[in-house]
């Protein structure tokens, strides 16, 4: 009541000069009350009642800002100002409808506070359509970006797509989220293809990243397929095989340097690597793609001659593997020149394929087991192997390649070879790492009497008597 009484003297001494019952108030209390008073202009006085007695006051500040940002100015500087104060008050008193009235603006002919206003407005899912709705695609396309909507970000690609055609495409690429959404759409739209095709003219780099993400959907639908029992492989295999022949043909047309200029090119492509993989030098990405040619071309060829559909979509190490499983080295060796497989690859391939046949014997004719040879990838690959195979009494024949004495202890450990690991801490002289190993086997005195054994069953090396005596 005491509020009401205040208002009423409020608006009998204002500019207004209004005079009104309290029952004449109560049927205009409220938005009816406040229009009123925005109509007479008198948008201090709306306002202050309206908060005063707890009513919202966007809508006045709203018509507020309207009123002083849609009157004529002698200067686009003058707008610019005015423009700068308004969203210095409604920043203020915290009002948020900057897009609203930015739109009500540019209906007005007022652009440039227009402009300001959206650049006020801190929402970007408010400020990105109502910039596309002005006119302003590259700013709202800008504003996309900054905030990380991809919705807003495709929205404001379509509408320069839609609107300015080729002629949006710089700018898309400009910029490399913009640039990854554009390929990805272009590469499942058939809407704007002549677009795209044109585009590809100047920026042929994408259109071999395209041909590379149709041979990956291709590499990935033949591996489905072959789960069916009725799957004919070789018109899949074909399939892939012309999908990379697409691939070679546009790195053939690719500008040389083109792909430096493309940061999604190079960050799609490792998906696509088999060997050395893409590059910025169009004559080794060639080369990648002949390779790849090829490995496919040998695919199709050991599938037919073995009768085994796992070389279908076998990586280089693979089919090296497989071969050995069928008993043909000649031909894994071949594959091992042609693609510049390693030795280290090589022996791990060989390692594979054994001990998926159960071939014991040539795993130890592999690894050299009876001599003190190393192995090139080393003896703890092939200890470990035998370990998950089950195989201790083999595994352990390999712990004295091991070059340090602390990792051979702990394979002693894991292939419960306890004499051992007691006669190998006397030859090189550790009587602390005894004691560590009797610790780590606490509580089982067979274990305990074996390393002993193995501790007494071999003298001191002389080399370490003599650097005892120098030490």
């Amino acid at each position: 009541m005491t509020r009401r009484l205040r208002v009423l003297n409020a608006l009998r001494k204002s500019k207004v000069g209004m005079l009104m019952s309290q029952a004449q108030f109560l049927s205009l209390e409220g938005d009816r009350l406040s229009e009123r008073l925005l109509q007479m202009c008198h948008h201090q006085l709306a306002y202050y009642i309206c908060d005063f007695l707890g009513f919202n006051t966007r809508r006045v500040m709203m018509e507020w800002a309207l009123a002083k940002l849609t009157k004529p100015f002698f200067s686009v500087t003058e707008e610019k100002q005015t423009a700068l104060d308004v969203i210095e008050k409604l920043n203020e008193l915290k009002q948020n409808s900057f897009a609203e009235i930015a739109c009500k603006l540019y209906v007005k002919q007022k652009k440039h506070a227009a402009l300001l206003l959206l650049e006020a407005e801190k929402v970007a899912l408010q400020q990105v359509p109502k910039l596309l709705d002005i006119n302003q695609p590259e700013i709202a396309l800008q504003k996309a970006v900054t905030s990380g909507d991809t919705d807003l970000i495709f929205t404001a690609m379509m509408y320069l797509i839609s609107h300015q055609g080729i002629e949006a495409l710089p700018l898309l690429m400009s910029d490399s989220t913009t640039e990854k959404i554009f390929l990805l759409y272009a590469t499942f739209s058939e809407i704007h293809r002549e677009l795209l095709m044109e585009h590809h003219k100047t920026h042929p780099e994408h259109k071999t990243y395209m041909d590379i993400l149709n041979y990956l959907r291709e590499e990935e639908g033949v591996k489905q397929s072959l789960l069916k029992k009725n799957s004919n492989w070789e018109i899949l295999q074909q399939k892939k095989l012309t999908a990379i022949e697409n691939v070679a043909i546009s790195v053939k047309r690719e500008i040389p340097g083109g792909f430096s200029n493309s940061a999604i090119v190079r960050n799609a492509l490792p998906h696509a690597v088999v060997l050395s993989g893409f590059s910025t030098s169009s004559q080794t990405n060639e080369n990648w793609v002949r390779l790849h040619m090829q490995l496919l071309d040998e695919q199709t060829k050991l599938v037919r001659e073995y009768n085994d559909k796992r070389f279908l979509n076998a990586s280089v190490k693979r089919m090296i593997v497989l071969c050995h499983e069928h008993g043909c080295d000649g031909v894994a060796g071949r594959l091992k020149r042609e693609f510049g497989v390693s030795d280290k690859m090589h022996c791990w391939s060989m390692l594979d394929a054994y001990t998926t046949m159960s071939q014991w014997g040539l795993i130890d004719q592999l690894g050299d087991v009876k001599n003190k040879n190393k192995p090139v990838i080393g003896a703890s690959a092939f200890i470990n192997t035998l370990l998950a195979c089950g195989r201790q009494e083999q595994a352990k024949h390999y712990i004295h390649k091991i070059p340090q004495i602390e990792q051979r202890m702990e394979y002693y450990l894991l292939c419960s070879d306890w004499e051992g690991a007691g006669a190998d801490c006397r030859r090189h002289g550790e009587p602390d790492l005894l004691t560590q190993l009797k610790d780590r086997v606490k509580g089982d005195a067979f274990a305990v009497q074996l390393i002993d054994k193995g501790w007494n069953s071999v003298q001191e090396s002389g080399a370490v008597k003599l650097a005892k005596l120098f030490a």
